[in-house]
């Protein structure tokens, strides 16, 4: 199935989210995220190398909006950043250079989001008790 599809087809039932009963939402949501990530690491070489970069961050958009239908927001981007990650290792794989070095790269922004990520929560946590009073509230600036 072409990329393209792909975005038609989370579109699609991205409109029928309101028919969806949450238990089936969540069951349905999952098995679609299986059949996407498998057919998108699953790409040859020469759909790689044809692969629109534009066309693959719309149906990842899409994906997102779908996942929000049974999944809660840390869960969701957990799900994305593993999805990504596996892009970047199967990017790496290609025989193309253009697209190995694309997958380097991705790899390396992933990683810097990570590290970003983990020094912002261990400031956060450091810095909160000097944020807020002893009962817990904002201390107001003078």
């Amino acid at each position: 199935m072409p990329l393209e599809y792909l975005g038609e087809l989370t579109g699609a039932f991205l409109n029928c989210r309101g028919l969806m009963s949450p238990e089936f939402a969540s069951k349905f949501v999952e098995e679609l995220r299986q059949i996407i990530t498998e057919r998108l690491v699953g790409m040859s070489d020469k759909e790689i190398k044809e692969l629109d970069k534009e066309a693959l961050a719309e149906v990842l958009q899409q994906f997102n909006q779908l996942l929000l239908l049974s999944k809660a927001e840390p869960e969701i981007h957990e799900q994305i950043e593993q999805m990504q990650l596996s892009f970047s290792v199967r990017f790496m794989k290609t025989t193309y250079l253009e697209k190995r070095l694309k997958g380097i790269s991705d790899l390396r922004t992933i990683i810097e989001r990570v590290d970003a990520k983990s020094l912002l929560e261990k400031t956060d946590k450091k810095v909160r008790p000097f944020l807020l009073g002893s009962e817990g509230q904002k201390i107001k600036p003078t």
